[in-house]
């Protein structure tokens, strides 16, 4: 059972790992770009233009969730005209609303003006960036529901080739564009946009030779999957895609108002959760595939002992990370950014970032092992619980201020006295109320399991 997970966890890490480094480079190729606007007004295009597409496909990413579980249930089960519908119906749900946002390009590009709001010369460039690299969409979220049916195969090497190729695609064409014929930031567009077209294309030539049954016709017109078990799938995870961005999104708004020192303080220690989700995620991807697997299979045997044994990995995975944070946190982060005045404010909230991993890696176990089992009506309800609990510890001392104020005057003084940050402090709080968000998800989760490890004699 070790070798199944880290053969499918290793390659998902490996896959994970080419997404910042593309984007070092990207940003390095927009930082040599000529521009009579000057280097900073092209990466901060870049940077704009990058954040619509994330906003937005980041929404669409229940294409590959749902099509994980689905097709390793059915990979367990051997039923191959499950697996062929499951990614058929993941395509043609993929190039329908990369249809839908060619269509809805200009509104979706007006609202990201009033949203982010950047400067004129910035946000004519992130729209030349954007107006370019959004006929990409289709191929995009097409790729999204390939990738988790592989995953759902077992197959987490022919993402990570994929990752490969289209990273160094994108590299090659954007620089051949910008450095060899002068185009600027559409030519970063534009070899981002080819790579995206020409990694469908790789990815459908490679799948083509292993798994010629998909392409060919079905024997049956019968479904194979009841499509209301799909849509109903795929419903619970997009409400829960929109649940993470409110409040990835509100980390982001409250810090910005809390002035320039504490967004920048924010952004680097949501570094140490960005890059511990990197290795999170591979295993979650290895328990997505094990556990839909031995679940259409029907062995709880199996499937108790992928669930222990991802745990371990897991655990072990965080208590390392969270070594590195504790003894190399501050070295760290002085790689991150060479400005010394940051250095003090960083290691006044350093602590939380340090805990990071210790309190969300059951996170990443269990959303693994969820999405094989398709418990996604209860990832929904963990995640508005988890949801509440942020907003509610955050502004509680708003509440308690507007209807109990003798009650606040008490609280904030006894505070003082006490000399604590822990809510006088409104980032200390914003930090707690993640940390209480993340726990929420582990605990919620594991509280659901005992009852979704029982596995039924028949499919759900």
């Amino acid at each position: 059972m070790h070798k199944q997970i880290l053969r499918l966890a290793v390659p998902a890490i490996l896959t994970n790992i080419t997404v910042p480094l593309l984007g070092i480079v990207d940003l390095a190729i927009a930082g040599h770009t000529p521009s009579a606007h000057g280097a900073a007004a092209v990466l901060g295009a870049v940077s704009v233009g990058g954040l619509i597409f994330n906003m937005v496909y980041w929404i669409f990413n229940f294409l590959r969730i749902s099509s994980s579980g689905l097709t390793a249930q059915a990979y367990g089960a051997g039923n191959p005209a499950a697996q062929r519908q499951v990614l058929r119906l993941g395509v043609r749900i993929g190039l329908v609303a990369g249809t839908l946002i060619l269509l809805l390009q200009w509104p979706i590009l007006e609202i990201a003006h009033v949203l982010i709001a950047p400067s004129d010369e910035v946000w004519q460039m992130a729209s030349s960036y954007y107006n370019i690299r959004v006929w990409g969409a289709p191929a995009v979220l097409c790729l999204f529901a390939v990738n988790g049916w592989l995953i759902g195969m077992q197959n987490t090497l022919y993402p990570m080739w994929l990752a490969i190729f289209q990273n160094l695609t994108n590299i090659f064409l954007s620089a051949a564009f910008v450095f060899g014929f002068g185009m600027g930031i559409e030519g970063i567009a534009l070899g981002t946009l080819l790579s995206q077209w020409l990694g469908l294309l790789f990815i459908v030539v490679l799948m083509i030779r292993k798994y010629r049954f998909v392409f060919q016709k079905a024997e049956t017109t019968a479904p194979a999957l009841p499509l209301s078990h799909y849509f109903k799938t795929n419903l619970d995870i997009f409400f829960r895609m929109l649940l993470m961005i409110v409040v990835t999104c509100s980390v982001t708004a409250i810090g910005a108002r809390l002035g320039d020192t504490l967004l920048a303080v924010n952004t680097l220690l949501m570094q140490f959760f960005t890059l511990f989700s990197y290795f999170s995620d591979g295993f979650a991807a290895a328990g997505e595939a094990l556990s839909g697997r031995f679940y259409g299979a029907r062995r709880p045997d199996l499937l108790r002992t992928a669930v222990r044994q991802l745990f371990l990995w897991a655990f072990l995975i965080a208590v390392v990370f969270t070594a590195i944070y504790a003894f190399g946190g501050m070295p760290l982060l002085g790689l991150l950014t060479d400005d010394v005045s940051l250095l003090p404010a960083v290691s006044t909230y350093l602590p939380w970032g340090i805990v990071i991993p210790l309190a969300s890696f059951a996170t990443f176990a269990w959303d693994g092992i969820y999405i094989g089992l398709t418990a996604t009506r209860q990832m929904l309800w963990s995640i508005v619980w988890a949801t509440l609990l942020f907003f509610a510890v955050f502004f509680l001392p708003v509440a308690v201020e507007i209807f109990y104020p003798v009650t606040y005057l008490t609280l904030n003084s006894q505070l003082s006295t006490l000399n604590s940050q822990l809510y006088s402090d409104t980032n200390h709080r914003l930090w707690l109320a993640f940390l209480i968000y993340l726990l929420t998800r582990s605990i919620a989760q594991t509280l659901m399991a005992p009852r979704l490890l029982r596995i039924p004699l028949s499919p759900p």
